[in-house]
């Protein structure tokens, strides 16, 4: 007859059913090769029936809890003069933005003025450089117009005096043909009246009508002649001016538009130096900006005054500073080892406890693993943060001792039982079995992972055996 008693076995995989039997009958052991029972004593023993699921692994890491964010706030060092306003206290609740502490600003403020009178007359400076600068090019435009035009002009002169000179050579070479056939006409009457002896007065005096007339028209080549070269050489002159003139205007041109260049480039100079005077100006604006925004302390960020030492009317000192925290966001620093970091990673979820609440779980999860080691006392440690998700109404501080508990997951889908039920004999591995008729055998295993309460079953066993073990 058997008496049972039924005992829950709680693990991180879930809650298991053990039978816990205490048995009144005569045990017999089998071994696993030969099945044969052999006699057993009579004590109490625990039941386990195997089952399948993941096997996990709890690493526990002790930290403490951290502000979301915490700073010391004090005044730049360039900053000194009198305290003129403390707007809070310690304990006090502050936004963003909020006012803390003022210092005497009289000296800033007369600094951006000075700073800021000096950019309005770089300003100026900057604005006459590029009218300047737009009037020697509006200059320059007008003077490369009229001195292209005066030389195109002279240009266009010397091809008029061109055509003069031409016209001039055509009509001389014209009057000089005339004047040697008046020549040779005349030389023709001459001769011709010479040779003659005239019957009558009349006859003579015809002939020598015709000689008066010869000459007459001589005289008038002669004279036309004379014109046609004075003609050629007015226009050989009009085109030796023209040209001269070109020259001139050529070289008038070159100059002037040199010093057209010449006045651009100046200007554009002063530009040059007037924008990097604006620019300079426009930085000491901004630095008598800053300086005066220096004699005012504002938070940060949303937070609590923690600590206080700035008092009105005392003046700045080196030592003088707020403490500002953020508790609506806390989490743990915590100093995991080599051993244990490898096997987290940001994201994962974890459960956090502290001392000043020892049966409250706080979810978590890990945010921030350090790249670089840090030496603990000889041990190989990397710096962990784990942000609280949800903590309700529990009163958390920052300072409090915490307990961070990981569970990794080591294998997924594994048969395994509690490690207490396995015995080593011979360097193998056994666990007993109870069988059909509650008869007890010892069955040789393989084994996997090991976590500290569950280890994994290769081979040996099946889902639903139940094994034993006798209680201590």
């Amino acid at each position: 007859m058997y008496l049972v008693r039924i005992k829950i076995l709680r693990t991180r995989s879930g809650i298991k059913a053990a039978v816990l039997l205490t048995v009144v009958a005569a045990f017999f052991f089998v071994s696993a090769c030969s099945r044969q029972p052999s006699k057993f004593n009579l004590k109490t023993m625990t039941a386990y029936e195997v089952t399948r699921g993941d096997l996990s692994e709890v690493i526990s890491i002790s930290g403490n809890l951290k502000a979301g964010e915490e700073r010391k706030l004090t005044f730049p060092a360039t900053v000194a003069g009198a305290i003129t306003e403390v707007s809070v206290g310690e304990g006090q609740k502050v936004d963003a933005g909020d006012v803390l502490v003022k210092v005497d600003d009289t000296k800033q403020k007369l600094s951006l003025d000075q700073a800021e009178s000096a950019l309005a007359q770089a300003q100026s400076a900057l604005n006459t450089a590029r009218i300047n600068y737009q009037s020697a090019l509006d200059s320059n435009h007008t003077t490369i117009q009229i001195t292209q035009s005066n030389y195109d002009l002279a240009k266009k002169q010397i091809s008029a005096a061109k055509d003069q000179v031409t016209a001039a050579q055509d009509a001389l070479y014209y009057t000089e043909k005339q004047l040697i056939e008046a020549q040779n006409n005349y030389n023709e009457v001459v001769s011709y009246n010479d040779s003659q002896s005239w019957d009558t007065a009349a006859e003579k005096h015809t002939a020598e009508l015709n000689e008066i007339s010869a000459r007459s028209s001589l005289a008038a080549s002669e004279k036309e002649y004379i014109a046609a070269v004075d003609a050629v050489t007015t226009a050989q002159n009009s085109l030796k001016q023209a040209k001269e003139s070109r020259d001139a205007a050529y070289w008038t041109m070159i100059q002037q538009q040199q010093a057209a260049a010449a006045q651009i480039k100046l200007t554009s100079e002063a530009i040059n130096n007037a924008v990097a005077a604006h620019k300079s100006a426009e930085a000491s604006v901004e630095l008598a900006k800053i300086s005066l925004s220096d004699t005012v302390l504002k938070a940060p960020f949303n937070g609590t005054i923690s600590a206080l030492t700035f008092k009105e009317g005392e003046q700045v000192g080196i030592t003088s500073s707020i403490n500002l925290v953020d508790i609506s966001k806390l989490h743990v620093e915590a100093l995991v080892d080599e051993i244990d970091v490898i096997k987290i990673k940001p994201g994962d979820e974890v459960d956090i406890s502290v001392d000043a609440y020892p049966y409250e779980l706080i979810r978590g999860v890990v945010t921030y693993i350090a790249p670089t080691s840090t030496d603990l006392q000889g041990v190989v440690s990397y710096l962990t943060k784990f942000d609280l998700k949800d903590y309700g109404d529990l009163i958390l501080k920052p300072g409090m001792t915490a307990s961070v508990d990981v569970e990794i997951i080591a294998a997924e889908s594994v048969l395994y039982v509690p490690g207490d039920f396995i015995f080593n004999k011979d360097g193998k591995s056994y666990v007993k079995l109870l069988g059909e008729g509650d008869v007890i055998g010892e069955v040789e295993i393989q084994t996997g992972y090991a976590s500290s309460e569950n280890t994994e079953i290769t081979s040996g066993l099946n889902v639903g055996d139940r094994i034993i073990k006798e209680n201590k």
